[in-house]
This record gives C-alpha cells, sequence and structure tokens, in this order.
C-alpha cells in the first residue's frame, strides 16, 4: 500500500529545502547588487604576457606592459601622429597629474612642430618596482628630421602609475639621468 503521510512528509521537506534555497539566492542577490563595484581595467591594445590586478596591487607584468604602451605613444612620434597620440595619453593620465601632462604634451607638440621632428624609441631592458607602481625603461631614442637621421641617444625612462577610483593611471612619465 502507498503510505501517504511518507509521501507528504518528503513532498513537505523537498518544499522546505527548496524555499529555503530560493531565500538564500534573494539574499545572496541582494548582497552582489548593494555591494558590487564597476571594475574597469585599461589595458593596451596589444599584450604579450599575463597579468592579475587585485585592488590597488598589480602584477609586475602589467606595469611593464602599460608602461611600455605610455613609452611608445609618447616617444615614437612625429608632426602628424602627435596630436593622436596626446589625446590617447591623456586619457589613461590620473586627475591631479594632468596639468603636468598636459604642460608636458605641449612643449612637446611645439618642439617636434618647429623642428620637423621624428622619433623612435627602442626599448632594450627593463625594471619594475610594484612597491612603487614604476617603471623603467632603458633604450634609444632615434631622432631624424625629415627622412635624415640626426641623433641616437641612450636613454632612461621612468614611468610612474598610481590606483586612482579603481583604475590605474598614468602619475608621471619622465626621463632619468644616468649616473
Amino acid at each position: 500500500m502507498i503510505d501517504v503521510v511518507s509521501i507528504l512528509r518528503q513532498r513537505n521537506s523537498s518544499l522546505i529545502f527548496g524555499l529555503g534555497m530560493m531565500l538564500a539566492n534573494i539574499i545572496l542577490s541582494i548582497c552582489l547588487v548593494i555591494k558590487s563595484q564597476k571594475i574597469v581595467v585599461d589595458v593596451p591594445p596589444s599584450l604579450k604576457s599575463s597579468f592579475w590586478l587585485e585592488g590597488n596591487i598589480s602584477s609586475a607584468s602589467y606595469l611593464k606592459e602599460m608602461g611600455l604602451f605610455i613609452a611608445h605613444l609618447m616617444l615614437d612620434k612625429n608632426i602628424l601622429s602627435q596630436r593622436f597620440n596626446h589625446e590617447v595619453i591623456l586619457s589613461y593620465v590620473a586627475p591631479d597629474s594632468h596639468k603636468y601632462m598636459i604642460g608636458k604634451l605641449m612643449a612637446d607638440e611645439d618642439r617636434y612642430t618647429s623642428e620637423g621632428l621624428n622619433t623612435i624609441f627602442y626599448p632594450q631592458s627593463s625594471s619594475v618596482d610594484i612597491t612603487n607602481n614604476e617603471v623603467t625603461f632603458t633604450g634609444e631614442l632615434t631622432s631624424s628630421i625629415s627622412t635624415k637621421e640626426v641623433s641616437k641617444e641612450k636613454i632612461t625612462l621612468k614611468v610612474k602609475f598610481k590606483y586612482v577610483q579603481g583604475r590605474w593611471k598614468l602619475a608621471k612619465f619622465e626621463g632619468v639621468k644616468d649616473v
């Protein structure tokens, strides 16, 4: 014979379990909506290595990739490409460094335009300081006017990043004197 009481007990147990799971999902969904943050990760157009980001801490490979991207935008340019490069760079700049970078880019723009200058940077080595969010590149900067090469010099660059409102931004770009 069919034990109706046993069947009702199983049904009620399953119903209580199902309602408990549904309640748990509703609570988790509400917590997720309340606590969720928009995460934006700026990356260069091409990546050569994997990286990780965890809040205001990043991997050395991320800093190196972003630093190299910024270095090429700053130094691989001519009078035709510089304005576009500068617009892209400014989209990566931290708010408190914006005025500094605009001044630097305008001075570069005046120099490139008045001299008819073209430059390209060939990086040869890099070092990453993850505690200070800095990348140092050493390489060769080749300068030319029209198609005539006018100089090749070894330079060292420092690119510094900072974590601002959930995003990694460019804080400083400078040449470093070799000692």
